[in-house]
């Protein structure tokens, strides 16, 4: 099966300015586009709702979910998520839907920026039963769930791939793999890249994701962060290469860049730039590998936790996630957050956790908080 290469839809007059040559010459073979980021009333421009209608129309769109949070301990809004997604997807034929590892979603926090969870049986048991559901919503499309950019520690990026595999493979579902996550978490915590990349259930990528970024820093250390504001590195292309011979099942490579961030003629054309020379590397692979290479690895999880009890864990991962966005968007200092989260006796389940956090990666996590943190209060 050819894979095909694809474009994340913006609708914003950059994104069309840049893409419009692509999509005039028949370049883009799948579009994606994040369903939910349209559901609080805002009517898109014409020509975004023309391409949506004409590559669902040639089964060649894909959905992807930004608000599900679907490892909250407590979240009623996902009820009214689910309602809003059969009704998209009574209207738009998509070949299939994703969301994101982790939560974005806690107490009065309505949205935030996804962060990740404790890798547990409990948590796993939490994430299968939001599949679940998601499943009996739309039981005829596939489901994804995509890779994290963020980590707060080594530890903690190690345990995403094997906690992903156990969630994947037992509600049947596939992962999207974000090249530039991998790249992210490689980056921030010294781990060789294809290191971690087999930590994941490669057999089970249906899709891949690429983008550019941005540094932020912490006490003189650079710290990668997925802001889909920049070209594609050099080096990500690289990686694409490792990643497709890893990855048997892929159907599709998506470029992603947000909305107003391509700035003018000269951007545009690097973005254009970027998705040739994606589809070159993506066509060639096709015709040459035979993806024979080992595939993945066995890896065993070093972050400890103790479980909360049975049914109280869902109150008890809700409280620990309000408390921890309640305080990245204060004003403590990153050693001061792991202080307060160790020390308080409600979270002692979360000690050893939040124990493996690195405190330049925690400062990270308030200014991403700070930036897109939003309260219901705040609508």
């Amino acid at each position: 099966m050819a894979i095909l290469c694809g474009l994340a839809l913006m609708p914003t007059a950059d994104f069309l300015a840049a893409a419009y040559p692509l999509l005039e010459a028949s370049q883009v073979e799948v579009l994606e586009w994040s369903f939910d980021t349209a559901w609080n009333g805002a009517l898109l421009p014409d020509w975004a709702e023309e391409l949506l209608a004409f590559y669902a129309s040639q089964n060649r769109l894909l959905g992807h979910g930004v608000f599900y949070s679907l490892l909250s301990g407590t979240n009623t809004a996902q009820l009214q998520w689910l309602h809003n997604l059969a009704r998209e997807c009574m209207q738009k034929r998509y070949l299939h839907i994703s969301e994101h590892y982790g939560f974005s979603q806690a107490g009065t926090f309505i949205d935030s920026t996804q962060l990740p969870v404790p890798a547990t049986a409990s948590t796993l048991a939490l994430g299968l039963r939001r599949l679940e559901l998601v499943a009996q919503t739309v039981p005829d499309i596939a489901i994804g769930v995509e890779n994290l950019a963020f980590a707060f520690s080594a530890a903690d990026a190690l345990a995403q791939g094997p906690f992903l595999k156990n969630l994947l493979t037992q509600s049947g579902s596939f992962l999207v793999l974000d090249i530039h996550n991998l790249y992210c978490q490689a980056y921030n915590f010294e781990i060789d890249f294809e290191q971690l990349l087999l930590t994941y259930p490669l057999e089970l990528v249906k899709q891949i994701h690429v983008s550019g970024g941005s540094f932020s820093s912490y006490e003189n250390l650079a710290i990668r962060r997925d802001t889909h504001d920049d070209a594609v590195p050099d080096e990500l292309f690289n990686l694409l290469a490792v990643a497709l011979d890893r990855c048997p099942n892929v159907e599709a490579v998506i470029l992603e860049r947000l909305g107003g961030t391509i700035n003018g003629a000269d951007d545009g054309a690097l973005f254009r730039a970027d998705f040739i020379r994606l589809k070159t590397l993506v066509d060639n692979h096709a015709n040459q590998s035979d993806r024979s290479r080992p595939r993945s690895i066995e890896v065993k999880s070093d972050i400890a936790a103790t479980e909360p009890a049975g049914p109280d864990h869902d109150l008890q991962l809700a409280l620990y996630q309000e408390c921890l966005l309640e305080l990245l968007n204060g004003d403590l200092s990153a050693q001061q957050i792991i202080g307060q989260l160790q020390s308080n006796p409600q979270l002692a389940a979360y000690s050893a956790y939040v124990g493996t956090f690195e405190p330049r990666m925690v400062d990270a996590a308030k200014q991403l908080v700070k930036r897109w943190g939003k309260r219901a209060a705040q609508l």
